[in-house]
């Protein structure tokens, strides 16, 4: 293939993962402060398992004429302006937004310890799982939270489909991962969805795979929506402020 062609394929490519980034971070940014400020001075422990899954990948990159789609042709779904209009009140409250008694226990007590809050780690379960502890991936992913093998080993988790182990590891995974990326909540949902070698892979954007972008936005919706259930039923937003999570030191 002609050399002007491969470098203009990787331009846009670029320029679409840059552009999807910007655009769901604008969204999913100033909808999720808290969280922000929780982890945007937090440093990864340096005995963090994560160190070792930097260059990991979950999901493959998609072929050039994928990847490098015009930008005009995603959805409106992406558009934070859009959003309301794409996805109501009604659309976004899907059941269950938690799951049963003794998954919630173990999903405060990973909370409580990792310093993630309890709405956005259900909102991982919901999209990874709809909280069923046996589900099992086409990839190989795992339990609850859907881990990959590789990261269930690296965060000491020996049966994915014991709910406690699963959530346990995940949750560290994912408080990790919003300690990386200082609070950043689109970059981490990223993460652990295609791998944190993907993201760093597309300059630390969100990679320009349809199945990462869906899966950002949709898990954002949930945490809006368990966000909103949290707050009508009078329970705060986090009740760990006084416990820094123990996997992070303050900057």
């Amino acid at each position: 293939m002609n050399t002007s062609i491969i470098d203009n394929e990787k331009k846009e490519r670029d320029r679409y993962a840059n552009n999807v980034s910007s655009m769901l971070n604008t969204f999913m940014q100033s909808q999720f402060e808290a969280t922000i400020q929780r982890f945007e001075n937090a440093k990864l422990s340096e005995q963090s398992p994560l160190h070792g899954l930097m260059g990991v990948s979950f999901v493959n990159a998609p072929p050039p004429n994928t990847a490098s789609q015009n930008i005009s042709s995603i959805s409106t779904s992406y558009y934070p302006e859009k959003m309301t209009e794409v996805r109501t009140p009604e659309q976004t409250a899907q059941a269950p937004v938690y799951g049963d008694a003794d998954t919630q226990k173990i999903v405060q007590k990973a909370s409580q310890e990792y310093g993630v809050p309890v709405a956005l780690i259900n909102a991982v379960i919901k999209q990874e799982s709809n909280f069923n502890p046996k589900a099992q991936s086409h990839a190989g992913a795992q339990g609850l939270m859907q881990l990959m093998p590789s990261t269930a080993k690296a965060y000491g988790c020996h049966n994915s489909f014991d709910p406690e182990q699963n959530i346990m590891a995940g949750t560290k995974f994912l408080g990790d991962l919003l300690a990386q990326y200082k609070g950043d909540v689109t970059l981490s949902l990223a993460g652990y969805n295609a791998g944190p070698g993907n993201v760093a892979k597309y300059g630390n954007t969100v990679p320009p795979f349809r199945e990462t972008q869906d899966y950002v936005v949709k898990v954002g919706d949930y945490y809006k929506a368990n966000l909103t259930a949290m707050e009508k039923s009078g329970q705060r937003f986090s009740q760990m402020e006084d416990s820094p999570p123990k996997t992070l030191s303050r900057g």
